[in-house]
């Protein structure tokens, strides 16, 4: 005959009787190895992204004060005359030819 016992309140547990899923106990133990790269390639990520965060900043600072000290840019591409145009065609034109 079976005998049948309640686990209410005033109810008694056997030793043993609860069975602890060694999966549940492996992994509050270790993880696992693919979740250790996992993380940890995580992490390198976010430091480098950081990093070269820092360093464009460094180099935007760095250019935008290059480009604040150098002032107005002092080359004219094309020459405020007609005159000083044919001038400067006509040197090109003979050094040019000087060359070959």
């Amino acid at each position: 005959m079976l005998v049948k016992k309640h686990a209410g309140k005033g109810g008694s547990r056997e030793q043993g009787s609860e069975d602890p899923s060694p999966a549940g106990l492996q992994c509050a133990r270790t993880m696992p190895p693919c979740g250790v790269l996992t993380a940890l390639l995580s992490v390198v990520a976010v430091v480098s992204c950081l990093y070269l965060g820092v360093k464009t900043n460094d180099l935007q600072v760095r250019i935008a004060a290059l480009e604040s000290a150098k002032g107005a840019p002092s080359i004219h591409l094309l020459p405020d005359t007609l005159d000083q145009l044919k001038a400067m065609v006509q040197e090109k034109v003979e050094r040019l030819l000087a060359q070959v």
